[in-house]
């Protein structure tokens, strides 16, 4: 009997054993499948997230384009247009005038024209900035700080070391970059200084190109939902040259913005 009673322990152990283990393997299973699901709906939440974010990039640079249309057409209807009409009604005075008020009148007319042709010469350089094709992107950016200089009370120091680029599609789009960044600058910040920097870093396979102003800054980062659309643009900008970019401001701390560009897009020839 108590050889019968042992057996009958071993084998409840036995059961029990089995039991567990099947308990225990389950639970392994379960958690493996629960951590398994869990992390799958973090990568697609990700995924989400970056949807999202080349969307809200996508959309930006849309309408940025099509602000820039508006703009172009504001512009040569409002300033061309309106010039060549004024020309038309002084071309049409002469007809009627005497010959000292055709003189007076011609002056007048010349003068349109000539107002007319640089207003053309700018907004043509807005659309392709003047140099930059011919001199490259040292010369377009010089031009550009020069012009800004002229119109403002900003100081703004260029400086770039050993800068070669034959790409001009992507000397466009970093051409386009400091233009915003002074637009932003100049609309914005209340900024007395600006120094903006090209160059690249010994041993470094990336143009480091640098932007600083001495403005009021701004808080940062904030929400996507509250980001300016000319940061968005930017960052649109870098990602079409295959670039990365840092940015530090904080309120009455100034701007800077540091954009590494590979060498090989810049040194990529497009024939």
């Amino acid at each position: 009997m108590v050889e019968s009673a042992g057996a009958i322990d071993i084998y409840i152990l036995i059961i029990c054993g089995t039991i567990m283990m099947f308990l225990f393997a389950g639970g392994i299973i379960l958690f493996l499948n629960s951590y398994q699901k869990r992390i799958l709906s973090n990568q697609l939440k990700m995924q989400e997230m970056e949807v999202k974010h080349q969307q809200e990039l996508f959309y930006g640079n849309l309408e940025s384009m099509e602000n820039e249309r508006k703009r172009i057409s504001r512009d040569l209807h409002d300033e061309v247009g309106a010039a060549l009409s004024t020309t038309r009604l002084i071309v049409c005075q002469i007809q009627e005038k005497d010959t000292d008020d055709a003189q007076t009148l011609t002056e007048e007319c010349k003068k349109m024209i000539d107002k007319t042709m640089d207003n053309i010469r700018r907004i043509s350089n807005d659309m392709l900035p003047h140099g930059l094709e011919e001199f490259g992107l040292e010369y377009a950016i010089e031009e550009l700080c020069d012009k800004v200089m002229m119109a403002s009370d900003i100081d703004i120091d260029f400086d770039s070391e050993d800068y070669h680029g034959v790409n001009k599609k992507a000397e466009l789009v970093i051409y386009r970059i400091v233009q915003e960044l002074l637009n932003n600058s100049l609309k914005h910040a209340r900024a007395t200084e600006i120094n903006i920097g090209i160059q690249k870093p010994d041993e470094e396979e990336d143009y480091l190109i640098t932007y600083q102003d001495n403005g009021i800054g701004f808080e940062y980062p904030v929400p996507r939902k509250k980001a300016g659309l000319g940061i968005m643009n930017i960052e649109n900008r870098v990602k079409m040259i295959f670039g990365s970019m840092k940015l530090f401001t904080q309120p009455q701390q100034g701007f800077r913005i540091e954009i590494k560009v590979p060498v090989s897009i810049l040194l990529q020839n497009e024939n």
